[in-house]
């Protein structure tokens, strides 16, 4: 069974949300390392605070010049809080590693997080 091709969206993870209403049980997503969202910072702030954890970031802001909030950071920092934030509500299943120059041109090595959102009351979290 395919998908449908209008799903494909013109844009990036700061772009204004192309697929705002999609309701999913699966997500793959590659945050966009090293990106300067300035360009959108109205856009961000705009979902943040209307949105809160119900849009794409309701667990915070990474820095404005590297949208990759999982893995920099220091303690305390706006990325360490959304990691700590993402385990202490139970949402991490499995981090798998993939060594370097696995991407085209790239020598870093790579993460992958498999989570879960737990849905509906005295779900764990």
């Amino acid at each position: 069974m395919g998908q449908a091709a209008d799903n494909g969206k013109c844009g990036n993870s700061f772009s204004p949300d192309g697929l705002r209403g999609l309701k999913a049980d699966y997500l793959i997503s590659n945050p966009p390392f090293g990106v300067d969202r300035s360009k959108a910072e109205k856009t961000v702030r705009d979902e943040l605070e209307t949105r809160g954890h119900v849009g794409r970031f309701g667990l915070g802001l990474p820095r404005k010049n590297d949208g990759s909030p999982l893995f920099t950071g220091g303690a305390n920092s706006g990325e360490s809080n959304i990691r700590r934030w993402i385990i202490e509500n139970d949402w991490l299943e499995a981090i798998g590693a993939l060594p370097d120059q696995m991407f085209y041109n790239t020598g870093i090595s790579t993460l992958h997080l498999a989570g879960h959102q737990p849905q509906g009351p005295g779900a764990p979290g």
